[in-house]
């Protein structure tokens, strides 16, 4: 009998963990205009405006950009660009720029909804 029960709630666990992932944010409208020795992004703000599902909250943090030379088959210059974990297993690239929400926006915005409060 505790056999039984111990693999249920084995199976139900691995369920709930399994179903349980966090998603990522709207993907925003982008824009780009380029010319000479330059490139403009826009982008419209709907990303900030997401409601993770798992937790229900507007957790918005920033924008991260990355830039690729070689049509994206490497996200920045060199050694110096790339981020390792602890066990120094490669996770990653550095972004060619990051915009995070301010202080005083991060610290007002709303978990539970898409407002800002003073």
């Amino acid at each position: 009998m505790n056999i039984i029960i111990y693999l249920l709630l084995s199976v139900l666990t691995t369920a709930l963990f399994a179903v349980a992932e966090p998603s990522a944010s709207l993907i925003p409208e982008i824009q780009v205009i380029s010319g000479h020795e330059f490139v403009k992004l826009m982008w419209n703000s709907d990303s900030e405006s997401s409601i993770d599902p798992l937790t229900g909250y507007s957790d918005f943090e920033g924008y991260r950009i990355y830039k690729s030379t070689d049509r994206g088959i490497t996200w920045g210059n060199d050694e110096s660009d790339k981020i390792y974990d602890y066990n120094q297993n490669f996770i990653g690239w550095k972004p060619s720029a990051q915009f995070d929400l301010s202080l005083t926006f991060d610290s007002t915005h709303c978990i539970y909804s898409n407002k800002y409060f003073e």
